[in-house]
């Protein structure tokens, strides 16, 4: 690529056999950071909706959010861990596959901000018919 003499920059994440300049962040910092705020709001039953496990900062992101629980003395429920594919729709959907549990989570942790929209659609579409519901979790 560097060779066609044009410039690429690639964001959030490096592209596999492509030399280019990227621009990363933190993922697993970021994500034990947020899980811990979480934790220490005093949440104890928190899901994550990941990103697909084949995507480097979705796999980042989930051991931040193991990292955040195992600091915390918190057992990983396998149960309340569900794989989006980071849209809307399948923020939405895993999040009313959380919520319908029996015993639901107390607080979930969005992998990115279009899926969290989905789970923001399904906790107020719960909550109308389940008034309360979510709010005296």
């Amino acid at each position: 690529m560097r060779d066609a003499e044009i410039p690429i920059v690639a964001l959030d994440r490096k592209l596999a056999g492509v030399d280019c300049d990227s621009v990363l962040v933190d993922n697993r910092a970021g994500a034990r950071e947020c899980v811990g705020s979480m934790i220490q709001a005093g949440y104890k039953r928190i899901a994550i909706i990941c990103g697909p496990s084949s995507i480097h900062n979705a796999r980042e992101r989930l051991q931040g959010y193991k990292d955040a629980l195992r600091a915390a003395g918190l057992k990983e429920d396998p149960a309340l861990i569900r794989y989006g594919d980071y849209r809307h729709e399948s923020g939405y959907r895993c999040a009313m596959e959380l919520l319908k549990r029996e015993r639901a989570p107390d607080a979930i942790f969005a992998s990115n901000g279009t899926m969290a929209q989905g789970l923001l659609e399904a906790i107020a579409e719960v909550d109308e018919l389940l008034p309360g519901e979510i709010r005296d979790r």
